[in-house]
């Protein structure tokens, strides 16, 4: 009896742990059953052949279907009736298949009512015991809404670029059409002061125009240069230039302007600096004349300096550093940051002064791109500092031998040369053939390409010029078809454009022209 009560003891328990573990069994069921049908993302289980077996509440309403069940019934090919590109759900099942799981898959559907939409699908496939497939099992979240916004910004991007390139390609327009009547202006100026005969008044005339033209010219290079920076298209171009040369250059452009507001200038450099350094002398001239202009600019009574300094481990670093200083109106503190801000003038309103106020944003930009950075110092009232230090390379040594012949070109010793002129601007070419006729050279003109082409083959010039933007046949094509006639494989051509832009002058020696 005994023995009998202990085991009906123990059917009893066994009978309660079974009865508690179908309860949490059911308790869990019913949780999961909760969390799938109340889901936010959909939420299914498909065959391989592309049958849902089942889908939760949420895909079925992502679908556009009354109800689960209604879902599960109309679908009888997930890949022909959901997916607009069948390709991509081949893709789908192969990745599946192979690895066995499929993360982020985004691809297009159909909604019940024939409008597509987006998704993004995560799936794992579920095997057997012995491997074999038993069916596939994932989510799904509708991702149109990203995928609109993604497309939103697509397109404003697009559309920014477009509108940069357009007003790049205007402004590149614009500058040609500026320079072609500015180069008669400064190319007549400069013939004209040449005559013997003028009075005073005419040589000072002439001097107004030219300095008037040369003001424009540096305002068209200001606006043009902060569009190439802004499209990160400003390159730097290394020549080999003779630095204490092109510091007496610089020199007497500033004394001159120094000068003519009562200004002292003063210029110091070592004894030591290297004669032929490499560098970009064109831009390392803008920053310094800009700085030096801005100066004497600002400056009301007082001096400007101009000094070059060594590194500490110079020749070794080649670094060399650069210091304006003026006796001048001076910024406040608060101001110092603004100055390098295009359009922003370092004067206070109650000062006008001429310019873009584009100066010294784009010179801190090309001393950026020199490897240098531009630093002020200033006390309003008492003056200011800018300063920065680049590297140039020496290429010849540091002797400070440098004989210049300064004489001035009168003509030619032997028998005249004949220079062809290539260019559809009558301005252009007359500038040039001026100019060259004063020293002897015999000149002829061409209006287009193809005119150009004829004569030269007629004619035989012994160098041609060559405008790059004319009509009927451009410089490019003209250049390569007489690259094509043996007689001129070796007959220098020289490229002329108002273009400002780097590609140009590539394009031009790409077409067989010898420069630029």
């Amino acid at each position: 009896l005994s023995a009998l009560s202990q085991s009906n003891a123990r059917l009893t328990e066994e009978i309660s742990e079974r009865q508690r573990g179908e309860e949490a069994l059911r308790a869990a069921e019913q949780k999961y059953h909760s969390i799938v049908e109340n889901a936010v993302e959909g939420i299914y289980q498909s065959t391989p052949d592309g049958r849902f077996l089942s889908v939760n509440p949420a895909l079925a309403k992502m679908y556009g279907y009354d109800s689960s069940e209604d879902l599960v019934h109309s679908i009888g090919n997930i890949g022909k009736q959901i997916y607009v590109d069948l390709h991509y759900r081949d893709r789908f099942v192969q990745h599946l298949e192979q690895f066995g799981t499929v993360q982020g898959f985004e691809c297009q559907v159909y909604h019940r009512d024939g409008s597509i939409f987006w998704i993004s699908e995560h799936a794992r496939a579920v095997r057997n015991d012995d491997g074999s497939l038993l069916y596939y099992e994932g989510t799904i979240q509708d991702i149109s809404a990203r995928k609109q916004a993604e497309e939103a910004i697509q397109q404003a991007k697009e559309m920014a670029e477009s509108a940069n390139q357009s007003k790049s390609e205007f402004l590149a327009n614009m500058s040609h059409e500026l320079r072609t009547p500015l180069n008669g202006i400064l190319g007549y100026a400069q013939i004209l002061k040449w005559d013997p005969v003028l009075t005073e008044e005419q040589r000072s005339g002439l001097d107004v125009i030219h300095q008037s033209g040369e003001h424009l010219l540096m305002l068209i290079n200001d606006i043009l240069d902060l569009s190439k920076i802004e499209a990160q298209k400003i390159e730097l171009n290394t020549t080999t230039f003779n630095l204490p040369e092109f510091l007496k250059t610089i020199e007497a452009i500033i004394r001159v302007k120094a000068e003519e507001v009562d200004l002292s200038f003063f210029c110091s450099y070592p004894d030591s600096l290297p004669v032929e350094v490499q560098g970009d002398e064109q831009r390392l001239r803008q920053v310094l004349l800009n700085l030096l202009g801005n100066a004497v600019k600002f400056t009301d009574a007082g001096q400007v300096t101009l000094t070059i300094t060594q590194d500490e481990d110079f020749p070794k670093t080649h670094t060399l550093g650069f210091h304006v200083q003026d006796t001048g109106i001076g910024i406040a503190s608060e101001h110092l940051e603004d100055i390098f801000l295009p359009f922003q003038q370092v004067a206070d309103s109650r000062r006008q002064v001429e310019g873009t106020g584009l100066g010294l944003a784009i010179t801190n930009k090309l001393v950026s791109l020199m490897g240098g950075t531009l630093h002020v110092e200033s006390t309003p009232g008492k003056g200011s500092t800018f300063s920065f230090s680049i590297s140039l390379l020496p290429s010849t040594g540091f002797s400070t031998d440098h004989p210049t012949d300064r004489r001035k070109i009168i003509g030619l010793k032997n028998k005249p040369k004949r220079i062809l002129v290539i260019d559809d601007k009558w301005e252009n070419r007359s500038v040039l053939s001026n100019l060259l006729q004063r020293q002897g050279f015999t000149m002829v003109e061409a209006t287009n390409g193809k005119e150009g082409l004829e004569i030269a083959q007629v004619l035989r010039p012994d160098v041609i010029f060559m405008d790059l933007v004319m009509p009927i046949m451009d410089g490019f094509e003209a250049t390569k078809a007489l690259r094509k006639i043996s007689d001129f494989k070796k007959t220098p051509i020289i490229a002329l454009s108002a273009s400002a832009f780097g590609h140009t002058r590539q394009q031009s020696l790409e077409a067989g022209c010898d420069e630029f």
